[in-house]
């Protein structure tokens, strides 16, 4: 049986169903922390058998049958785009109202099983219903705390499908209203103008949906790359990046080195060595906030960038922190051996932040050379040597 122009434009939407079936699975396989995404995917599989249906109600038996899960596959497919929408925005969506009227439409839609497809009665039931989840969709994303354009954007694409939804009743009766025509060619004319109107809607919301979640990839991507996987600080490609992009005058640099690290590591193991230096980066993490900037360099190796603060500002954080690594981090290894830190500080100038990593390195190893445990100033800012702590033995 040859397919009609409706037919074909519903097997259209199918393949395009498919496309985004397809794009969702290969979205969800790259980031499998991405849930929501598995709602999209519900979403797009629920829509493609909404078009399976309808291609169903016009080459196969039980016509009406069929018509009823076409609402149905189109009120599910809506409620899981919900979810999904739910799960990237953090949305709080009422439950009990999606799936109450999910509940009630799909009775409804049984009840009035009996009826034409073009019944304005039937339509307008089945319409409303897909349409008020649509809408309720839009205006949760409008109101969303810190809703920005993306929750704008995809709002307005979320009300054309309940547009779309509520042409149905509106194109039935204008149909009708000719009467030279046969119920069938009705049928027919009123199915090509509801599935481009359909097709037209749902491809607009897919795209945006899919461009939105490779949008999350790509910012998930470049987050990752700029953060160090052991301790969730800026790694140093970030760090420097941070650093630069907030340039302020005055500003310091402190540079971080814990003491004896290589022995730790060929004494007790890369196990230990990695909780040393997640502590290490707990203590930087709650001594150093915004708008200071601070990161894993690599290895044992850290670095903070102080905005707006002075040298003896930046020393005294420096001490401050040397002397929280030591006493905070005593018996992490082992009983009776203390781990400890030293530190380079340096003014960031006119040399920007490679000469200030310079300066500070030079500090740091000065610090290193004079006992270790230590906060050293680079050459021209200040006294060299700072005091430290002593008495127990040092990793």
């Amino acid at each position: 049986m040859a397919l009609s122009i409706a037919g074909i434009i519903a097997a259209v939407g199918i393949l395009f169903g498919l496309n985004f079936i397809g794009l969702f699975i290969a979205a969800y396989v790259f980031d499998k922390k991405a849930r929501h995404v598995l709602w999209y995917l519900a979403a797009a599989a629920a829509l493609m058998a909404n078009g399976v249906f309808y291609l169903l109600s016009i080459v196969a038996p039980y016509t009406a049958l069929s018509l009823v899960f076409v609402e149905v596959c189109q009120g599910l497919g809506f409620i899981a785009l919900a979810y999904g929408f739910a799960g990237a925005f953090r949305l709080r969506l009422s439950h009990r109202f999606l799936w109450g009227l999910f509940v009630v439409g799909t009775l409804t839609a049984f009840a009035l099983m009996g009826l034409s497809e073009i019944d304005v009665a039937r339509l307008v039931t089945v319409s409303l219903w897909h349409a008020m989840v649509m809408v309720y969709l839009a205006v949760t994303l409008l109101r969303a705390p810190g809703a920005g354009f993306q929750h704008r954007f995809l709002a307005c694409l979320a009300l054309g499908p309940a547009v779309a939804a509520l042409l149905r009743p509106v194109v039935a009766a204008w149909i009708q209203l000719d009467t030279t025509m046969s119920f069938a060619e009705q049928v027919e004319a009123y199915g090509a103008v509801v599935n481009i109107a359909y097709l037209t809607a749902l491809f607009g919301i897919g795209a945006g949906v899919f461009f939105h979640v490779m949008s999350d990839l790509a910012s998930g991507y470049r987050q990752a790359s700029l953060t160090d996987a052991l301790t969730g600080m800026l790694n140093r490609r970030g760090f420097l990046d941070t650093a630069k992009d907030g340039a302020v005058t005055p500003s310091a640099l402190i540079m971080i080195d814990i003491d004896r690290f290589k022995s730790v590591n060929d004494t007790y193991g890369h196990h230990v060595g990695d909780r040393v230096i997640m502590a290490v980066a707990d203590i930087l993490g709650r001594h150093v906030g915004p708008p200071h900037v601070a990161g894993r360099l690599g290895g044992e190796e850290f670095a903070i960038v102080l905005r707006r603060v002075n040298l003896a500002t930046a020393r005294a954080l420096a001490h401050s922190l040397r002397a929280a690594i030591e006493v905070e981090l005593d018996g992490l290894i082992d009983a009776g051996l203390s781990t400890t830190a030293s530190f380079g500080v340096a003014m960031i100038g006119e040399g920007g932040m490679e000469g200030a990593l310079v300066d500070a390195d030079r500090a740091l190893y000065r610090a290193k050379r004079q006992g270790r445990n230590a906060v050293c100033v680079a050459d021209g800012y200040g006294p060299p040597r700072a005091s430290r702590s002593g008495g127990r033995r040092s990793a």
